[in-house]
């Protein structure tokens, strides 16, 4: 047998403490003296959690991939709840959140999905009471037009596979007379019959190109299938029989590696994953953290990384919302999430926060009633602090702990003072009183726009470290917004307006003058976002719209969504950056914390054993 020094040209190195881990020491092995142990950076597999449907249901269809993915029709519960109750319903996915989309004009359990979120078909299927359907919709990302009618009347698809203009279908059940072996293709408008599965069943487990197709298993009415044949967009050809028999799975993959995972092994709802590696099928080490079958799945595939189920079903009688993503990589993916910060020692809305997630300020704000009090928060606790020289409420801040800026205020002032971490230094007035603007940048060099005095404006000043000056006026008149970034790539989005009326512009400051860019998803005021973000990389939280727990974070161009927020509420302030943000207070006045981590990737080591 080979040594590794024959096959890799190195020796194991000896380290007294694992070294720093990048991507380059994928393969590599080592030997830990520290604790004496042999360790290498091998790939991993693992289902992490997303997030979740906004309606749970089982017997649903799903197309697109793991970060843009789409959930349509369904049941719930399927044992006793027709179609009709939320056969209709449409969500997409994008890795983070499911969001609510226009209905499909179509109500059905047990139909299948193709394609992406933005070119997507939803066909056959079961609708109660009118029994089997050949009917097809098309989704644009936005609204539905019908589509190709299928051939025949036909539902317990596990899954179309391709793409909108080039997708297919093989297997299901058309009743009477039962399961079928007719493989079907898609060009965008019509069905065309294609050379037949070389057997009959339904949820029969389709995956890949039109071109490259498989298909796998499925229920042969009696007896559950083990059958794995290959599609080459005409004929099929047998392949080696995958190790357990199987129906209804999600899928992913191609040709040369794909997973089956969930559905129905045997005869029970399962949470195995089992791996085609090109050659041979063998069971993954990575399994749902919850068993099920019927839940959406990817419908169009290039890596076994798209994979994804939502909701599904054991038994036809438990039925979930939960999402679960599957990874094989050399780095744990941790999902960005909030989670709970110890509260603030006095309760309170539109107080002035800054600073980042481990050293952040929050003064001044409504108890209700203005007040003056000021704390620091570490990152696990707040500690009541040098209190601010007056008591106002929608103040603006930028900054850090230790080198902070505070400006204006209700009712409306002009004062601004700086903050050292201990102590309140007056600094030079803004040229005019205002209250409800934003602030960003440093204690030298600051930025203050819009807010009231007393009605929106769109006024800016910057601010060198001792004066202000006028800068370029905003586009949008407002107050109750958010903000971040620096005096020459500043941010701001949402507030309130004129009329009033609920914003959701997005302009950008580059030093001279405001620009606009995408609008927040959701027009919302006494909006919270990352204060210590940049302005390609932010996150707007909360508000008011009424009060939300939505999250969105902006890459420089658009908004998405991300991972919601534990406690709705308005005027809520903030910290942190769009990784590690933070977010505190609110209307009503309260004294809840919340803490947000984006999604981490980082490379693992794991220890090499003999078995």
């Amino acid at each position: 047998m080979a040594t590794y020094e024959e096959i890799y040209g190195k020796r194991v190195k000896e380290f007294d403490s694992d070294p720093t881990l990048d991507s380059t020491y994928e393969g590599q092995v080592w030997y830990n003296t520290g604790n004496g142990v042999l360790k290498s950076v091998v790939s991993f597999s693992a289902f992490i959690a997303g997030g979740p449907l906004n309606t749970q249901r089982s017997q649903v269809a799903g197309a697109g991939t793991k970060t843009s993915g789409l959930a349509i029709g369904g049941t719930q519960p399927s044992s006793t709840a027709p179609s009709r109750t939320n056969g209709n319903k449409t969500e997409s996915y994008n890795g983070f959140v499911y969001t609510n989309e226009t209905n499909c004009p179509l109500y059905k359990r047990q139909g299948s999905g193709l394609g992406t979120q933005t070119a997507a078909l939803f066909f056959g299927g079961y609708d109660d009471p009118q029994g089997y359907e050949a009917t097809s919709a098309e989704f644009d990302g936005s609204s539905w037009t019908s589509g190709g009618t299928y051939p025949s009347d036909i539902d317990n698809m596990s899954g179309g596979s391709g793409t909108l203009t080039a997708g297919w279908n093989a297997g299901g059940y058309v009743g009477p007379p039962g399961v079928t072996n007719g493989t079907y293709n898609y060009d965008g408008s019509s069905w065309t019959a294609s050379g037949n599965l070389p057997y009959a069943a339904s949820n029969v487990n389709n995956l890949g190109p039109q071109t490259a197709g498989m298909a796998a298993g499925g229920n042969k009415q009696p007896g559950i299938g083990t059958d794995w044949s290959f599609y080459d967009g005409s004929s099929w050809t047998a392949q080696s029989a995958v190790s357990a028999p199987v129906q209804a799975n999600g899928t992913a993959g191609t040709q040369t590696n794909a997973i089956l995972y969930g559905g129905f092994i045997t005869t029970a709802s399962n949470s195995v994953c089992l791996e085609w590696d090109g050659s041979a099928w063998a069971t993954n080490p990575a399994t749902l953290a919850t068993s099920r079958g019927l839940g959406a799945h990817c419908g169009v595939s290039t890596s076994i990384n798209d994979g994804f189920m939502s909701g599904g079903d054991v038994g036809e009688t438990t039925v979930y919302s939960a999402t679960e993503e599957f990874n094989k990589s050399i780095n744990t993916i941790t999902k960005a999430a909030w989670a709970s910060g110890n509260n603030l020692n006095n309760g309170r809305n539109a107080g002035a926060g800054f600073g980042v997630q481990t050293a952040a300020v929050m003064t001044t704000g409504n108890e209700p009633g203005e007040t003056n009090k000021t704390e620091h928060y570490d990152g696990t606790s707040w500690t009541n602090a040098t209190n601010y020289p007056i008591s106002k409420r929608f103040t603006a801040a930028s900054g850090t702990l230790t080198s902070g800026l505070v400006a204006g205020g209700s009712p409306a002032v002009a004062t601004v003072n700086k903050y050292d971490g201990t102590n309140w230094t007056a600094a030079n007035s803004l040229p005019t009183s205002t209250d409800g603007g934003v602030m960003f940048g440093t204690q030298t060099a600051s930025v203050y726009s819009v807010g009231r005095n007393p009605s929106a404006t769109t006024t800016t000043y910057e601010f060198d470290g001792t004066n202000w000056t006028a800068g370029g006026a905003a586009g949008t008149a407002r107050y109750f917004l958010a903000s971040s970034g620096t005096l020459t790539a500043g941010l701001m989005f949402g507030g309130q307006g004129p009329g009033p009326s609920i914003k959701s512009e997005t302009e950008e400051y580059d030093g001279t003058s405001w620009s606009e860019s995408g609008d927040l998803g959701t027009a919302r005021y006494g909006v919270g976002g990352s204060s210590a973000g940049t302005q390609t990389d932010t996150i707007a939280f909360a508000g008011n719209n009424p009060a939300v727990v939505l999250t969105e974070g902006y890459n420089g161009t658009i908004w998405s969504s991300r991972p919601n927020m534990g406690t709705a509420r308005r005027f809520i302030s903030g910290a942190g950056t769009a990784t590690a943000g933070l977010g505190f207070g609110g209307n009503p006045p309260n004294n809840s914390t919340e803490e947000f981590t984006g999604t981490t990737e980082t490379v693992t080591a794991k220890t090499l054993t003999t078995s």
